[in-house]
């Protein structure tokens, strides 16, 4: 029996110091991965920020479809965390939830799904398409009026994969400590998706708490397993070694 090296994975930038590092490399590109935490947590600031710099600095694509926020509040979001929105204008197309509303009901049958991949055609023909992001599966999950959210959850993520791009897919979770011990729960999501990352909010004290980001999973790689302190500077990001407790 002969055996053979698999290809090398293609990374990509994240543009988040010290995020590269820790995921071995970069994002693996064409990888569907799962963005989740609690409110607060800069999930949405993490994955524009991702995507908006990767097409600032490499003249890549990507359509943010937002299923919550409007577009007004999420530029004006990554703005005051030093994004230079001029440049990120001429790769980023954001499709809010207004236009995603309406997306949805076009179908006459009443599918969800046709009318979204409809778009994200639209998209490709129009240039390139790199990236996409889905904000969140929550909201998505309400605007489909799922019936049935594991079987739906099976056609999105497999569509998501046939597309061959970079997908980042944001979820909303509880954050749980019960005596020292973060509590994650088993979500259908996270197993379909080829990587997790977590972010949450930990307390350091009985008044400060600070922003921390796992990866939990990612297919194929090397990475750190821990987690790592998530700072936002002026018109930077950055990860690091966790210090203090």
């Amino acid at each position: 029996m002969t055996t053979r090296t698999p290809p090398e994975i293609a990374r990509l930038p994240t543009h988040v110091g010290g995020l590269d590092a820790a995921l071995g490399g970069g994002i693996p590109a064409g990888y569907v991965i799962v963005l989740e935490g609690a409110p607060g947590t800069m999930k949405s600031s993490l994955s524009f920020w991702i995507v908006a710099n990767a097409c600032a600095a490499d003249g890549r694509h990507a359509l943010y479809i937002a299923a919550e926020e409007n577009a007004e509040s999420l530029l004006r979001q990554m703005a005051a965390l030093g994004l230079d929105l001029d440049a990120a204008a001429k790769g980023v197309k954001i499709l809010d939830p207004r236009q995603l509303r309406k997306t949805l009901k076009a179908d006459k049958g009443g599918d969800w799904l046709r009318p979204l991949q409809r778009v994200v055609e639209a998209a490709q023909a129009g240039g390139k398409l790199d990236f996409l992001v889905i904000d969140s599966l929550e909201g998505l999950e309400v605007l489909a009026r799922f019936t049935n959210r594991r079987m739906e959850l099976f056609r999105l993520f497999e569509w998501l994969r046939d597309l061959d791009l970079t997908t980042f897919v944001i979820a909303e979770r509880p954050d749980y400590i019960v005596k020292g011990t973060v509590l994650q729960g088993r979500y259908d999501e996270d197993f379909l998706a080829d990587g997790v990352l977590t972010l949450r909010l930990h307390p350091i004290s009985d008044q400060e708490v600070q922003r921390r980001i796992r990866i939990v999973k990612m297919r194929g790689t090397k990475h750190e397993t821990g987690y790592l302190a998530l700072h936002a500077g002026s018109g930077e990001l950055q990860v690091g070694r966790v210090l203090g407790a």
